[in-house]
């Protein structure tokens, strides 16, 4: 005969990953933000799910396109299928790597793994010259 606190706890066993999880992307903790909240929010470009979407992050969007669009002419090819697919079967492990759950659909995910990626490949050198 099982109870309710049984059937609830076999209902929380059941619903872990059978793999275990390691995450090592955190969000910055409420104390340390207060220290000094500017110090954590990005001025000009969103990479990752954290600050996704805000509004004042939303022209760098379009040049994570291009970034993507420079990629694909270096390689010679005219479509992401490949890499969409190569993404699609790491996402479980991607999301992992985050402490907490991305409310990001699976297509969104991809696309902003996608996205972000090429950015970060194709940033030039001289962006980091002082």
């Amino acid at each position: 005969m099982s109870d309710n606190v049984t059937i609830s706890i076999d209902s929380l066993l059941n619903g872990l990953s059978s793999a275990p999880s390691n995450p090592s992307i955190f969000r910055v903790g409420d104390h340390l933000r207060s220290i000094n909240p500017e110090a954590y929010d990005p001025e000009i470009i969103a990479i990752g799910p954290f600050h996704r979407g805000k509004h004042h992050l939303q022209n760098m969007e379009k040049h994570k396109v291009r970034y993507l669009m420079l990629v694909l002419q270096r390689k010679e090819e005219s479509t992401v299928e490949i890499y969409v697919t190569a993404l699609r079967h790491l996402e479980d492990r991607a999301r992992k790597c985050y402490a907490e759950d991305i409310q990001l659909d699976e297509h969104e995910f991809v696309k902003m793994l996608l996205l972000d990626g090429c950015f970060i490949i194709r940033i030039p050198p001289e962006s980091f010259k002082t």
